[in-house]
């Protein structure tokens, strides 16, 4: 990846745990389409790049070339000396799901995305953007569905930079005059907390286990859909294959927004619906080559 990239830099703090270095190494600082095209012709050995799971263009590496993905582990002890990394996993068949690619669940180290500005930014605007952000989640969800993951910034959480004021501003809307305004229902509260804790408790409880059986049921839709795929012969019938992915898509959003489902149900769907649609384009691909060859013959 290029020079001053954040692949780039991670690279060599990563390298650095296992013993590499720039004199038993030699990096190339390319940008991804190159290194990409270095890889498939051999004159490179590796690539090392951050990315989002199931990003596109190395689906289409991955499905279009000799190349396989390897491990990261020891994130734990890579901690110790970057505690922003995350220990995280890149579940089998990502990447396709009919070979599958990965063949196998691979342990990987994962960083946060953070959106960041510049200190001067207007705090109208930013409080604008943030605003957009979270309440216009759900239209969000349903062109790209890894942005249900984005959440706000915990009260303990260091994000190794201060929040901007008008971030900080809609965050932390109502809170103040929400207190005043309640001090003595909060107190009344507070007062009759014991009483309902076990009763609460339960609830959360039996919802969780109801949000997860909820979920389980979308992702066993998937998994029947995807079986449909592989004995598909006809175009049209792949179509109406893919409606039915996107309705399970748009119903499980709507569950989402309504507490259905939990936000942790929800990303362990995201997986096997990239997938089902993964294995759909590979198998439309497969269709219209076949389609092509015999109009040719």
């Amino acid at each position: 990846m290029p020079k001053g990239s954040g692949s780039y830099n991670l690279f060599w703090s990563i390298s650095r745990h296992f013993g590499l270095s720039e004199r038993n190494l030699v990096a190339r600082a390319l940008p991804p389409a190159q290194a990409y095209e270095a890889l498939i012709q051999g004159k490179v050995d590796a690539v090392f790049r951050v990315m989002a799971i199931g990003n596109p263009s190395m689906s289409s590496l991955l499905t279009h070339s000799q190349t396989q993905l390897l491990p990261i582990d020891q994130v734990d002890s890579l901690r110790l000396s970057l505690p922003i990394l995350e220990a995280t996993q890149i579940p089998k068949g990502t990447y396709d799901g009919a070979t599958p690619i990965p063949s196998q669940d691979l342990t990987a180290a994962a960083v946060r995305a953070v959106l960041v500005t510049h200190q001067q930014a207007d705090r109208e605007v930013i409080r604008a953007i943030t605003q957009t952000l979270f309440e216009f989640r759900n239209e969000m969800i349903t062109i790209y569905p890894r942005s249900a993951l984005m959440r706000l910034p915990e009260a303990s959480e260091n994000l190794g930079i201060p929040l901007h004021l008008g971030a900080r501003a809609y965050y932390e809307q109502e809170r103040p005059h929400f207190l005043m305004a309640n001090s003595e229902f909060l107190g009344l509260v507070a007062s009759v907390g014991a009483i309902c804790a076990s009763g609460l408790w339960q609830l959360r409880l039996w919802l969780l286990n109801h949000q997860k059986d909820r979920a389980d049921m979308y992702n066993l839709e998937i998994l029947e859909l995807v079986e449909q795929v592989h004995s598909v012969e006809d175009l049209d019938q792949l179509e109406s294959v893919r409606h039915k992915l996107f309705e399970i898509l748009r119903k499980v959003v709507a569950d989402l927004d309504q507490d259905r489902i939990s936000p942790e149900s929800f990303q362990s769907f995201t997986f096997p619906w990239e997938v089902a649609i993964n294995t759909v384009r590979h198998r439309e691909i497969v269709l219209i080559n076949l389609r092509s060859t015999l109009e040719n013959d």
